[in-house]
Formats: C-alpha cells, sequence, structure tokens
C-alpha cells in the first residue's frame, strides 16, 4: 500500500515501499482534541496513555492506496480518519484500521490478510493475553481488566477473530471469553489451538459493569474453563471393511481450519470435495515437507506425497488449484522476480570487473540461482540434477493436466523405468543418485542428494488416466502403490456462475481462506 495525493503524500509513499513503519511514521500521533468527543476512541487514548504506550492512535491526513494483497488497486478512503495500529504476534505494526469519530462505519483494515490485532496492553510475556472479536466490548473490559495484568487482543472484524486468535496462540495461550448458549459457535473454529475458552452463564462484560471482580468470574461455580488444545482428538472412526461399496472422500479426516477450507475450495470452485480435498494436500506437503518427517516404524520417512486426481476439462480443477495454492505461487512469483533483479546486479558487477578481479568475483559470488520449486512442465532429469547441484531440496510437480507428466518424455521413452525409480525413492527415502560419464558435456563430480523432497500433484482427464493406470511399468515398480487417487463425480453441467449470490461471495473474503492464506504464507517464508 502507498499513500496518493500531493508532494506530501507522495513521500509517504516512497517511505513506504522500503517498510510499513515508514508509513506510519509518516502520520502524527492522534490528540485528545482531534478524536471529536469519541466516547471509543478517547476510552482507548486514556488506556494508552494510562499504560505509557504511545502512536498507537494516529490522524491520517490522505487516503491509502494499497498495492499489496487481495485488494491491490483499491483507493482507501482514509483522509481525515484516526489511525489504529494493528500488530502481529511478535509485536510488530503490520496493518492499519481506518476509524471515523463519532461514526457507526465498521473499522477499514487496510491489510486484511496480515494476522494482527489492536493490542492494548504489552506482549512481553508477563501478561495473560484476553481476546476479544469487537472494539466497543474491548474498550470497556481493558478498564476492568487492565489492572489484573491482562493485556487485550482485539479484533477489528468478527470474520477475522478467529485467525487473529490463533495466531497470537502460536506464542502465548490466548483465553476467550463466551457464553453457554454461544459456546459450540465460538470454540468449535478454535479446536486444538492453545486456546482456552471461558464459559459463562452470563456474559463477562455485564458481570463486571454489575460489581463482580475478574477473579469472581473465574471462581465461580457456573464457570467452565475449557482447553481448546485438547479437544481436538476425537474418537477414531472404524476402518471400512467392505471393498464393493465405492469409498467416499473422507473429508471428515480433515479438522478445524482445513475442513473449512477444503469444504471452501470446493464451493467457490464447484468442485468435488475429493479434487478440493487432493490440492489442499498437494499444497500442504510442498509447504511442509521440507519440516517435517513422517513417523515409519522404528524411523522416519518424507512427507512427500503422490497425489493422482481424475478431472475432465471444464471440470473446476484449475479454479481449486488455484484457491489452494494461491500464496504458493505468489510466492514463487516473487521469489522469481528477486532472482532476475539479483542476476542483473551479478550481471553488472561482473561486468564492472576485468581479469583477476572477475575471477576472484566470481569465485566469491556464485552467479545466483533460480528458485522455482513449483513445476508444472518438466521432465524428471533436470529435476534430480538441481536436486543433486544443491540448488534446491524441496520441490512439487503440480498440474491440472496430467498428461504433461503421463505423455511426456520422461514417462514414454526409453528412461521411463529408471524415472519411475527415481520418484519411488525420492517418495521413500529422500534420495536422488544420479552418475553421468565423466566424459560427457555434463559430467559433474556430484552424483546424490539427500534429504530432498518431492510432491507430485497430478489431475487430468480419464483417457490420459486410465492408460497411466493400468500401465504394468507404473504398477510394478510401486508407483501407484505410493499415490492417492481420486476419480470424483464430474460436475461438469451443474456448476453455476452467473447467480447474482455467487456474483457476491467472494473466496478472497473468505475468513478461513484468509487465514489458511496467512498460514500459508508463514510456511513459506518463517522469517518474514
Amino acid at each position: 500500500m502507498n499513500t496518493t495525493g500531493k508532494n506530501a503524500t507522495q513521500q509517504k509513499a516512497r517511505a513506504f515501499s522500503t517498510g510499513f513503519l515508514e508509513l506510519i511514521n509518516s502520520f502524527d500521533t492522534a490528540t485528545r482534541q482531534g478524536l471529536a468527543d469519541d466516547n471509543i476512541l478517547l476510552r482507548l487514548y486514556n488506556l494508552y496513555e494510562q499504560l505509557g504506550i504511545e502512536r498507537k492512535l494516529l490522524h491520517i491526513d490522505s487516503n491509502i492506496s494499497i498495492t499489496v494483497g487481495i485488494d491491490t488497486g483499491m483507493i482507501a478512503p482514509t483522509a481525515g480518519t484516526i489511525g489504529l495500529v494493528l500488530s502481529n504476534n511478535q509485536d510488530e505494526p503490520v496493518s492499519l484500521a481506518s476509524m471515523t469519530p463519532n461514526s457507526n462505519q465498521k473499522p477499514l483494515i487496510i491489510d486484511r490478510m496480515q494476522p494482527s490485532a489492536l493490542v492494548i496492553g504489552t506482549l512481553d510475556g508477563t501478561r495473560e493475553l484476553r481476546a476479544i472479536d469487537n472494539l466497543d466490548d474491548a474498550a470497556m473490559l481493558a478498564q476492568y481488566l487492565i489492572a489484573d495484568n491482562v493485556t487485550l487482543l482485539v479484533s477489528l472484524d468478527k470474520l477475522l477473530f478467529n485467525g487473529m486468535v490463533k495466531h497470537f496462540a502460536e506464542v502465548a495461550p490466548v483465553t476467550i471469553f463466551t457464553t453457554i448458549d454461544k459456546k459450540n459457535k465460538v470454540c468449535d473454529p478454535l479446536e486444538g489451538a492453545n486456546v482456552k475458552a471461558v464459559i459463562t452463564v452470563f456474559d463477562v462484560l455485564l458481570q463486571l459493569e454489575n460489581g463482580a471482580t475478574y477473579a469472581d468470574i473465574l471462581a465461580d461455580s457456573d464457570t467452565t474453563i475449557l482447553d481448546l488444545q485438547a479437544e481436538i482428538w476425537g474418537e477414531p472412526e472404524p476402518l471400512a471393511n467392505d471393498p464393493s461399496q465405492p469409498t467416499p472422500y473422507p473429508i471428515n479426516a480433515f479438522k478445524g481450519l482445513l475442513k473449512n477450507v477444503v469444504e471452501a475450495v470446493a464451493h467457490y470452485s464447484q468442485v468435488p470435495d475429493a479434487m478440493a480435498g487432493q490440492c489442499v494436500l498437494g499444497a500442504l506437503a510442498h509447504m511442509g515437507q521440507r519440516f517435517i518427517d513422517a513417523p515409519m516404524g522404528h524411523g522416519h520417512m518424507p512427507t512427500s506425497l503422490i497425489l493422482i486426481t481424475e478431472g475432465e476439462s471444464g471440470s473446476g480443477k484449475t479454479q481449486a488449484m488455484g484457491l489452494t495454492h494461491f500464496k504458493i505461487k505468489e510466492y514463487e512469483r516473487q521469489q522469481y522476480t528477486n532472482y532476475l533483479d539479483d542476476v542483473a546486479t551479478w550481471d553488472s558487477d561482473k561486468a564492472s570487473l576485468k581479469g583477476k578481479e572477475q575471477a576472484a568475483f566470481i569465485d566469491e559470488n556464485p552467479k545466483p540461482k533460480n528458485p522455482k520449486t513449483l513445476f508444472d512442465d518438466a521432465t524428471i532429469e533436470p529435476i534430480l540434477d538441481r536436486f543433486i547441484s544443491g540448488e534446491m531440496n524441496n520441490a512439487s510437480w503440480t498440474t491440472d493436466e496430467a498428461g504433461q507428466f503421463f505423455n511426456g518424455h520422461t514417462m514414454t521413452g526409453d528412461t521411463a523405468g529408471s524415472a519411475l525409480s527415481a520418484l519411488t525413492k525420492l517418495w521413500s527415502d529422500g534420495e536422488v543418485s544420479r552418475l553421468r560419464s565423466q566424459k560427457s558435456a555434463y559430467a559433474t563430480p556430484q552424483t546424490d542428494a539427500h534429504n530432498v523432497r518431492m510432491t507430485l500433484l497430478l489431475q487430468g482427464q480419464r483417457v490420459v488416466l486410465e492408460q497411466a493406470l493400468t500401465d504394468p511399468l507404473m504398477n510394478g515398480q510401486g508407483f501407484l502403490a505410493r499415490a492417492l487417487i481420486a476419480c470424483p463425480p464430474d460436475l461438469r453441467g451443474q456448476r453455476v456462475w452467473d447467480n447474482p449470490q455467487r456474483r457476491n461471495d467472494s473466496p478472497y473474503d473468505n475468513p478461513d481462506l484468509i487465514e489458511y492464506w496467512s498460514r500459508c504464507h508463514a510456511l513459506l517464508d518463517p522469517t518474514s
């Protein structure tokens, strides 16, 4: 995002190009007089003043043009508003919420893709964290709870509440409040997170306003404190034992957010649950296989997956992958852009040197390597070479045109057997071995790669898959035995795009998908 307007706001836009801090530092701190006697904003002002915390409320003197995330290109009408600085779980400012004093309008959150909260208190590890889903209640509750060593995390949009809670629960326990009648609706989406729910008969704020203390509420016999992290494990389902019946896709094996994501992808793409689930699994394997291994007997093996899904042209394969791999593709594009810039800089630096200086530069500064890890049209040999050369240790062959894989040169030529062996070995132990003649043009002393990971997400038409699934070589070498194969029903002819409800129901406003994309970003770039 950046700001638009005359020279002063253009300077803010340039400052933001190097970081969010430059943007918020370009605005003045809000004054008591500038809050226009807005009760909520004045309470916040007094609370921050009491806590000795500065620059959480800003005077926004210009509109903001958003240039990142899903709202790219939108001009946010923020001129003349109060900006509430939102922070992430590392207490870093990452977004702004624009609020018009004495207005019934909801605060406008400038970057909804960043998990964040309005923090009332400090995140220094010494205070308990309590999450609230609206600003009005938070401003009132804070007056009662601040003295009890509590920090409030406020979500300014109820749709973003669950994602915010889970984000902060990654670093410290978070407590939420709810009443008995709302228990399931509030608690179920947070099962498995490091969250405790204080469940009361009457609203906590109402009890505090009627004279009860926070300690009284917690000690009340009618209050239940539920550990949601322990709630995720249910009773195991019985194993199916009748192979004559079609096997339904096990969507209930997905829990919490992931089940919601599979259902959301199926809804917005209008595809069967199986296709959505396979795409989610492919994305998770691509992002997660470099971090964890799966226990196997007394050892471990890669969490890489081979996923094969039948889907005819027009069945929604591309749309489903677009949603599940949204952040992966965005990350790949950004990495590639950075790579091109780095190569241009490297070439320029090299060209400026001659002789020994140039040789020393090349020796000390290897040419940047292409960061691509998501392949859709390739052959296996160069992918294996990149593993062996150390250019990458994590990759996926992900395509909605499986013919590119099964009918490509690798799988139809004389090398098909060795390629399948290499893929099954990658799946089983994460190792690559490739020996070349030292007399060939491609000779290299490097022949092996260890602890590398490769996932295959292949979607294609029956005419392509049928030939592959009956191939004796693929069966005999164990490739298909390692695959999760889904052949869902064909929904072509039942998909509707001109429905007014569907036109107004955007996946990019769906809180579950927003939270999923946020977690994807954290996995792809853990240092961000």
